[in-house]
């Protein structure tokens, strides 16, 4: 493509590289890190980290945050821990990927979020995956943001309306929507971490500077003890020489706030949302599943290494 000879290839590469090293040059990072009764198969955090709060978010659509949402979550409940997942995206994907959609009568985070009689309980479905729960999306959602808006403090609803429920669960995961507003907002002000997930393409990191910037101010104004746990290389294909040279900048300009973990893209992890499960039930077998699995591991290990 490049013409015969190897050096032509070599400087294409090398100019390409120095770009995209140009580009996260100016990419903030702060850094990687910074009670219910036990049944048979259930373990649990210790109380005083209870519940570890992750806020799944990038504004850059298609870079795998649904997914990773879905199926770390899932993870995490198979290994015992119980876990709540809180759709807060209209698109309600992440609902849809545990297999619940809502009927038009049916109580959503909207209504939790915007009407004082509506209980964790009204709202709360156990999912298939046992100890794991959800908070579903709906459309409705869309209209939360002027409601939340003309609401006192509406930045920190979510943490307000969540507080009586939160400490029977170990993991809490939002799968925001791919914007920020007054819903991301909600988010982050109730999060402890950020995992980013970040696909190795050029135009899926163009809006981390305003990710990154968007997370210290949330800092500095509501929430002091929220931090980036990780930014996820995800639905990353090998076969692509550019993804590859993008995944080594990134480790390379991150370094230690990189998850070690990759999420591959492949057949049955496309799959399984239309089947409408998390990759652990639809092929436990396969190499996704081992992924999520991994990815789990060093999640519960990075956040019981902090304390």
């Amino acid at each position: 493509m490049f013409g015969g000879n190897g050096g032509s290839t070599s400087t294409v590469r090398g100019k390409r590289s120095f770009s995209i090293r140009n580009f996260l040059f100016g990419i903030r990072t702060h850094g990687h890190h910074g009670d219910g009764e036990l049944d048979e198969d259930q373990t649990r955090l210790p109380a005083d980290l209870r519940p570890v709060v992750i806020s799944i978010m990038n504004q850059k659509g298609g870079c795998g945050k649904t997914t990773t949402a879905v199926n770390l979550s899932a993870a995490l409940a198979e290994k015992g821990y119980r876990v709540l997942v809180i759709d807060m995206d209209p698109q309600a994907h992440a609902s849809l990927g545990f297999g619940i959609s809502l009927e038009p009568f049916r109580r959503s985070v909207y209504d939790l979020l915007t009407d004082p009689n509506t209980s964790f309980g009204d709202v709360m479905h156990a999912t298939a995956i046992p100890r794991l729960d959800l908070l579903p999306a709906s459309i409705q959602l869309s209209s939360a943001q002027l409601e939340l808006a003309n609401m006192s403090r509406g930045e920190i609803t979510l943490k307000r309306v969540l507080a009586p429920a939160q400490k029977a669960y170990d993991f809490v995961f939002i799968d925001c929507p791919p914007t920020l507003n007054l819903l991301t907002l909600n988010a982050l002000a109730y999060a402890t971490k950020v995992l980013i997930p970040v696909q190795a393409q050029y135009y899926a990191m163009d809006g981390m500077k305003e990710l990154f910037r968007t997370i210290e101010a949330v800092k500095n104004r509501f929430n002091p003890d929220l931090e980036i746990l990780g930014i996820l290389p995800s639905l990353f294909d090998k076969r692509i020489s550019i993804s590859t040279e993008i995944l080594a900048a990134l480790r390379e300009h991150f370094t230690s706030s990189m998850f070690k973990t990759v999420i591959n893209t492949n057949v049955k992890l496309i799959e399984a949302p239309m089947a409408q499960q998390p990759i652990i039930s639809y092929a436990p077998h396969s190499a996704a599943s081992t992924e999520f699995n991994r990815l789990a591991e060093e999640v519960v290990n990075l956040v019981t290494k902090e304390n």
